[in-house]
């Protein structure tokens, strides 16, 4: 079943949004808000506050909605700041937030149990740790149980997935540059443990999925190679 939903403020067409019954959100608050994120919407809104997206898509996605009113007001910017957009054309609410957020240099950033809205500044010195499995990456660490990695060559390997990363994903950002960003190693547990922010951190995701797609292309016997 899908239905309509439209919100007027003193007359004026604020936000549309198509829904489609689902599955209940997952327990969980950062999974729940994550899967929200992912929910399709479309909207219109015409020179519309920002409190007013704000109230509109907290209340319509069920979004625990913060705004950080001392960030924003630190970059000449208020809860009256005027929102313009218009996609007619369901794509997810994480799309949505980010063409909002483009507009007047604005971020939404998960934090704990909430979503905040802030300042790309604000949002950039919001750094969180996570911790990244990635023993399937590291050719030394697959190999027999029975025959050890050479001295070093464990570490080296993790170190080489490490460079990668940082080459990768906002280079300027890490502290071997001056930035606030790190990387631990932890060869024995399998793990990284990146220090970053979150937009950071989605890169990281995406960057480590596509290693472990050409790495399962590259194991997989060519197709097209004539069979014996």
């Amino acid at each position: 079943m899908r239905w309509l939903t439209c919100c007027l403020v003193a007359g004026t067409l604020l936000c549309c949004a198509v829904r489609s019954a689902r599955p209940a959100p997952p327990p969980d608050p950062a999974a729940r808000i994550q899967h929200r994120l992912e929910q399709p919407a479309t909207v219109d809104f015409a020179d519309t506050p920002l409190s007013d997206v704000v109230e509109f898509l907290a209340e319509q996605f069920d979004l625990p909605l913060h705004v950080d009113r001392r960030a924003l007001e630190d970059a000449g910017l208020g809860i009256d700041t005027r929102i313009t957009l218009r996609v007619r054309r369901p794509v997810k609410l994480s799309s949505i937030l980010r063409m909002i957020s483009r507009q007047h240099d604005l971020a939404f950033v998960p934090d704990d149990d909430i979503l905040l809205l802030t300042t790309s500044g604000a949002a950039e010195e919001m750094l969180v740790a996570r911790v990244y499995p990635v023993a399937d990456l590291v050719p030394a660490a697959e190999g027999p149980p029975d025959v050890p990695p050479l001295p070093g060559q464990l570490r080296r390997q993790y170190d080489e997935l490490r460079h990668v990363i940082q080459a990768a994903v906002a280079p300027d950002s890490w502290s071997d540059l001056g930035g606030l960003g790190d990387v631990s190693v932890l060869p024995g547990q399998g793990v990284l443990v990146i220090y970053q922010t979150h937009d950071a951190h989605r890169a990281v995701a995406r960057l480590l999925e596509q290693l472990r797609a050409s790495r399962r292309s590259a194991s997989e016997p060519d197709r097209h190679s004539p069979q014996p």
